[in-house]
Parts: C-alpha cells; sequence; structure tokens
C-alpha cells in the first residue's frame, strides 16, 4: 500500500492530516523538526488507528539538510505512495524590510525543500500511481500585492505554479499534484483583524483542512489533478495580519 508522508506533521494542520488519513487507513511517515516528542505521541496514535506510521527528522531550511533527510531516510522514502507538503514558515515585513536571510528562509522552506523532496520520492509515487498534496494559502490565486506580504506570498505563488506545471508533466505517468489553501485557522496564532467580519462567524479547524487534502489523495477523485482548494470559510485572506509559521 505505501506511505503518505507529511512534512510538518508534529502539531496542527500537519498533524491533523496524519489523524484523518491514518484513520482512512492511510500508513503514515510523519515529518518533523523540532517536536520529536509530539512526533513519537502522533506516530502512536496513528498506530492504535490500526496503520503503519513512522517518525522521520528532518532540517529543511538549507539544501544540505533536505540531502540529508532524504539520504539519512532513503530506506523507509523507497515506499512513498503520496506527499503531502505542509512545512511552510510566514514573514510578514515589507520588501525593503524582508532581508535576504528571510528572503532565502521563505523560499527554501515554501518552495525548494517541496520540490526537492518530490523530486527525491517521485519514482516511488510514479510506481504507486500516487498523489502529490502542496500546502499554500487563501487567495494564491488571486493575490494582490498588499504591504508585509509580498515576500511570503511569491513564494506561494511560486508554490502554486509549479502545482499547475507539475500536473500537467505528471499526468502521463498517473500521478496527480493538487493545492489545499487554508486561511484563518483557530487553533494556530492566526487571527483575522479586528475589522473583518467572517462571513461564516469562525474561524477553520485544522480538520476541515484535512478533510481538503484526503479529498485531493482519494482514489474516487483520481481524475483531478493541477486544482486549488482554497479552505477559508469565503475569505480570500490577507496574509498581512498573519503571524505564523507552522513547525517543522
Amino acid at each position: 500500500m505505501g506511505f503518505t508522508l507529511v512534512t510538518g506533521a508534529a502539531h496542527g494542520i500537519g498533524a491533523a492530516i496524519c489523524r484523518k488519513l491514518a484513520g482512512e487507513g492511510h500508513n503514515v511517515l510523519v515529518h518533523y523538526c523540532s517536536s520529536k516528542e509530539a512526533a513519537d505521541t502522533l506516530v502512536q496514535e496513528c498506530r492504535d488507528l490500526g496503520v503503519e506510521a513512522q517518525g522521520l527528522w528532518g532540517d529543511f531550511s538549507t539544501e544540505a539538510g533536505v540531502a540529508d533527510f532524504l539520504s539519512q531516510h532513503c530506506a523507509s522514502l523507497q515506499d512513498v505512495r503520496h506527499l503531502v507538503n505542509n512545512v511552510g514558515p510566514i514573514i510578514t515585513a515589507g520588501v525593503t524590510e524582508t532581508s535576504w536571510v528571510e528572503w532565502q528562509k521563505l523560499f527554501e522552506l515554501n518552495l525548494f525543500a517541496p520540490m526537492a523532496l518530490i523530486q527525491g520520492v517521485l519514482e516511488s509515487i510514479i510506481q504507486a500511481r500516487g498523489a502529490i498534496v502542496n500546502l499554500g494559502v487563501a487567495g494564491v490565486e488571486h493575490y494582490y500585492p498588499d504591504k508585509g506580504t509580498s515576500a511570503y506570498f511569491a513564494a506561494k505563488e511560486a508554490l502554486w505554479a509549479a502545482t499547475r506545471s507539475l500536473a500537467r508533466e505528471l499526468a502521463p505517468r498517473g500521478v496527480r499534484v493538487n493545492m489545499v489553501s487554508p486561511g484563518y485557522v483557530g487553533t494556530t496564532s492566526v487571527a483575522p483583524p479586528p475589522s473583518m467580519q467572517l462571513p461564516m462567524e469562525r474561524m477553520g479547524t485544522p480538520q476541515e483542512i484535512a478533510e481538503a487534502v484526503a479529498f485531493f489523495l482519494s482514489e474516487l477523485n483520481g481524475y483531478v489533478t493541477g486544482q486549488n482548494i482554497d479552505v477559508a470559510g469565503g475569505v480570500r485572506l490577507s496574509a498581512s495580519v498573519m503571524k505564523v509559521s507552522r513547525d517543522q
């Protein structure tokens, strides 16, 4: 059956994705960086649901770190069927206030690491005729530049462009590539500005993001590729108020 690799899975949205997929019978690889204890607990939760689960440590903040992850866990990654790229930090600052190091970090974790991981496990995914889901941000398809968000959205828009390109490139080989873009999620430090009226009068939950990911991974939706779902309750998110970084 193979494994589904979920990056940034120790907490929040990544952990909810693992629980949802394990509940549907997916074997899961739980990637973490700084939260080993939480990852170990999650691995046991998934095993208790009757599936195979394993925690994999990796630091994706540098090219060498991603290469080390792929090398160190080579045996486990040879059996990857699906990949969910959830890691993606947020930095809010104007273009002139965003340092070169911060630009590098944003693109390393939001674009370069996901692409390197896709390349690293692609042959396994092709053999399994599996799927890839990248996590974006609500409004990525219709973004208008805003002070404090340009660098972050540039990285996410690049990931969305890569998602669409990969969908076309990999379709003949039976691999689907899609994106799920969260809005305001209540269990993170993301908060709407006081003046904003949420259409549904509440924030979303990690479980609702996980449901969208599971939709794209389901074989029942095997003819869906190159698509993005905003899970945002009708809000096209302005990332200028976002101050959260998904845990690696």
